[in-house]
């Protein structure tokens, strides 16, 4: 007989270290046999990127699904009610009677290799500037990811399939048995991928390499962003060239491949994984409430570590459920209703529930299931795992349950269990009816952008959201930047664009009204262009580019709208149609009078022409009405053209270059309520961007700030509407800049125009979903967004594509002390870069690396600072009023 010390040792799990440490036996705690691919089953040569299959030693079959859930932004009430009874019919039919089902939510440092491909866009920039700023951003990100602040969301859900005719390792079947359980594990897979796509989400079989991947980093936490091992399949290169280990072949088993990282337990106290520390926490009980993205919220509060949920949800037989609760029902009833003794309280309160519960199952057709959910906190140490586990348990308060069970030294039971594809289940579920199951499947997911990755930001998750204006649809792409003053529009614009140059090299124009843009593109090496205030700058709105000598649609249309700035449409629709027919003929005769001219015709000569004509282009004789018509506009625009306070600016010569490659168009010297003069020079500005974008090849970028306050008639609606459509055809994108979404109420038009949209924290967000026909989601991300002074700010956001539901994330934007000192518009922060550079010999970016650094530059104190008794302070010590760039 075996004694009982030898007894232990053959029952005790564990074994010992050089270190005296206990060890996990892992090899013996997981199924793992074999994982074959969808290309096995045909006979083909084996394909690991086809769909794979996990076969366990019990004889159990699993199968996995890639989920790319919704966005929060996706997910309104409406939309929530409508997907209830798909997910409800994803549990019924998709996960039979009798099997097991997970939803895996790891959220781990995102892979290195990926970044790095992220950090590649716009490495061949040829502005060294932009090149400089983007790359301190992404190193800044890159920190961040080393730090294990930005993760990397992967959803999948895995099944079981019983087989038809047990099989395990010890009793194996033959490979037509096996090939018939395989092919029927395939058809249950198909039949939960096409439920789950008809509930909305994006899904997709995972292939035989990728279930490999998160079983082996499951059981391998130190890897978890690096690059996986190929699996190998079934063949000679698991046999040839085994090394032998204790006088026996040692071959490259599924379990070998898998299970290479010891795990053991320190002071009977934590469980670790190589060197990575793991915690389990669980639901004991049923939520008092289930709320769609709760582990969403959850996620994001655990802001350090890599961490695993995972919800098992377990199909109860339907029949012996319902038997046990008619039952139970009957005795209770029985029970309560007797008149020979005095009912319990708690037999009443029973008695209740289970009619409750019910009347639920027949009124909605639910199925029983058991569910569990589980968390496993994946930590670098214990001051870590301690801070994970103080900011979870306050997260978990979101469940609204009672207190979670934190396993402690048991997390080793929950972190064998709950392995991926093992065919097991956990021992911590409770019992619940369809209706709160759905409640925790699927899961809602960071939006991972659309239309490239130029734009590289993280999100609130802390995964990292990417778009690109360039490159989300046909053509270019419009965005609105709508906050309030003070929330940083500029900053986020200014950042966008700086990304931007690297890539693409676009041809940037700002039409800024508050100098906020002047000084990042004069440090790009722009041309500053200034109007209003007396300047000397005029514009010559006849002017056509390169050789062309008749207007095009465009240009007519400016000159058209241009006039009607000065001369509004007649009230008489019949005589503004006149009206338009006459001034158009007009302005196509005086561009023929003047083909053999050197130098263009300007707004004069179509006065002349209009104050002369009696016939039209083509020869045809004009009736008296429209004769009339033509001297009456001729008369009405007199006081306008020459040398009158207008004439001087937009009926002379152009005497300033607007062909370079950074634009910057000066709009502070107009004073604030000169609409009139404020629109006057958009629409000169606009001519001469679409002109560019229409000829120089390539991509255009055109930043209005306030944009809002320079459209208020329908002619500015109509003409703004017509410049988006037709510039975004030839690559031109156009980001607005407002404050309020109620600058966009009357502009229907322009709403469409726009596909991403930036919002800031506004204290009124009813314009959102009434203008901007925006969903609630979106007004209600908007109202709770944060700041952070000197590390990011909030912005929500949304992307409206040409077909489907508006989309988005809550993203954060931030950038490094060097785009902080070469962009800021405070004067103080100029005069204090002017002088770094000068001392640098005009090197912009060795005066920027100085000012990061500390080592301001001597500069003198002007007279009024001076009699205010600053004294000799630095100026970097001096009081700075924050603007809205950089508050």
């Amino acid at each position: 007989m075996k004694s009982k010390a030898a007894a232990r040792q053959k029952k005790t799990p564990f074994k010992v270290d050089a270190y005296g440490a206990k060890i996990m036996d892992v090899g013996d705690t997981q199924p793992y046999w074999d994982i074959v691919s969808d290309a096995w089953v045909r006979g083909a040569e084996e394909d690991l990127t086809t769909a794979g299959l996990m076969v366990n030693e019990t004889g159990h079959i699993e199968f996995s699904l890639r989920l790319d859930p919704p966005s929060r932004m996706l997910m309104s009430d409406e939309n929530l009610e409508a997907r209830h009874y798909d997910l409800k019919t994803v549990l019924q039919v998709g996960i039979p009677e009798g099997e097991r089902a997970r939803l895996y939510i790891r959220i781990s440092t995102i892979p290195y290799d990926r970044f790095q491909n992220l950090k590649q866009a716009g490495k061949n920039g040829k502005n060294p500037v932009a090149q400089f700023l983007v790359k301190k951003r992404l190193d800044r990100l890159d920190d961040k990811r080393r730090q294990g602040t930005i993760k990397e969301w992967s959803f999948y859900l895995t099944c079981t399939v019983k087989p038809s005719r047990p099989f395990s390792k010890d009793s194996p079947p033959d490979p037509e048995h096996l090939r018939k359980e395989v092919q029927r594990a395939q058809r249950r897979r198909e039949e939960l991928l096409n439920r789950v796509r008809n509930a909305g989400y994006r899904a997709e079989a995972m292939s035989a390499q990728e279930m490999f991947q998160e079983a082996w980093y499951y059981h391998n936490l130190d890897f978890l962003g690096g690059t996986p091992p190929q699996l190998l399949t079934e063949s000679k290169a698991r046999y040839e060239g085994a090394p032998t280990v204790q006088g026996a072949k040692d071959f490259l088993t599924l379990k070998r491949q898998i299970l290479t990282t010891p795990t053991r337990t320190e002071d009977h106290a934590v469980v670790v994984n190589g060197s990575t520390l793991v915690y389990g926490i669980s639901l004991h009980e049923l939520p008092r409430q289930t709320e769609f993205g709760v582990l969403n919220a959850v996620a994001e509060r655990i802001t350090t570590g890599n961490m695993l949920f995972c919800i098992e949800i377990a199909h109860r037989d339907h029949g012996m459920e319902m038997e046990a609760l008619e039952g139970a029902n009957s005795k209770l009833h029985s029970a309560t209703t007797s008149t020979k003794y005095a009912p319990s309280a708690s037999a009443q309160q029973r008695y209740g529930s289970i009619k409750e519960t019910l009347a639920l199952v027949y009124e909605e057709g639910d199925n029983f299931y058991d569910v569990g959910v589980s968390l496993l906190l994946f930590a670098q140490g214990r001051d870590q795992l301690n801070e994970m586990l103080s900011q979870a348990s306050t997260a978990f308060a979101l469940f609204r349950s009672p207190r979670p069970v934190m396993h402690g030294y048991q997390s080793k039971h929950l972190y064998r269990a709950l392995a991926p594809f093992n065919g097991r289940r956990t021992e911590f579920s409770f019992k619940l009816v369809e209706t709160n199951a759905v409640g925790f499947m699927p899961a809602i997911a960071p939006f991972q952008g659309a239309g490239g990755g130029t734009l590289l930001y993280r999100n609130r998750a802390n995964a990292l959201t990417t778009f690109d204006p360039f490159a989300a649809g046909m053509g270019a792409t419009h965005f609105m930047v709508i906050a309030p003053t003070r929330w940083g529009k500029t900053f986020l614009t200014q950042s966008m664009t700086l990304a931007l140059i690297p890539e693409y090299d676009p041809v940037v124009t700002v039409i800024d009204r508050k100098n906020d843009f002047k000084d990042m593109i004069m440090s790009l090496g722009g041309v500053h262009v200034e109007f209003g205030g007396g300047g000397s700058a005029t514009f010559n709105p006849m002017d056509l580019p390169g050789d062309e000598k008749a207007p095009d649609e465009g240009k007519m249309t400016f000159l058209l709208t241009l006039w009607r700035d000065f001369i509004p449409r007649n009230s008489d629709e019949e005589r503004a149609g006149l009206e338009d027919t006459v001034l158009r003929e007009a302005i196509l005769m005086t561009y023929k009078a003047y083909l053999q001219e050197e130098l263009p015709p300007r707004l004069r000569d179509v006065h002349s022409t209009l104050d002369t004509m009696t016939m039209y282009s083509d020869g045809d004789p004009m009736r008296a009405s429209a004769v009339d018509v033509a001297r009456s506009l001729a008369a009405r625009m007199r006081p306008f053209l020459g040398d009158s306070n207008w004439g001087k600016v937009i009926d002379q010569y152009t005497n300033r270059d607007t062909n370079a490659k950074y634009m910057y168009y000066d709009l502070s010297k107009i004073p604030i309520n000169a609409e009139q003069e404020t629109k006057i020079a958009m629409r000169i500005v606009q001519d001469r961007v679409w002109q560019s974008a229409r000829l120089i090849p390539g991509r255009k970028l055109c930043l209005v700030e306030e944009m809002g306050s320079t459209i208020r008639t329908k002619s500015d609606r109509d003409y703004m509407a017509s410049w988006l459509r037709m510039g975004a055809s030839f690559g031109l994108s156009v980001g607005g800049i407002t404050q309020l979404a109620a600058d966009l109420e009357n502009m229907p038009e322009l709403r469409d125009s726009f596909s991403w949209f930036f919002f800031g924290r506004l204290t009124n967000t009813e314009g959102l979903t009434k203008h901007l026909k925006m969903p609630a989601t979106v007004a209600k991300a908007v109202s709770g967004l944060q700041k952070v002074d000197k590390d990011f700010t909030e912005w929500v956001l949304a992307f409206r594509p040409d077909e489907g539901d508006v989309n988005g994330e809550i993203i954060r934007v931030e950038e490094s002390e060097h785009f902080f000192w070469l962009c800021s518009s405070q004067e103080n922060h100029r005069r204090l870069r002017e002088a770094a550079i000068k001392a640098r010999h005009g090197d912009q970016l060795a005066a920027v690396e100085d000012l990061v650094a500390g080592r301001y530059p001597e500069v003198e104190l002007t007279a009024e600072e001076s009699a205010e008794e600053l004294g000799s302070m630095p100026l970097h010590q001096l009081p700075v009023l924050e603007t809205e760039a950089f508050a």
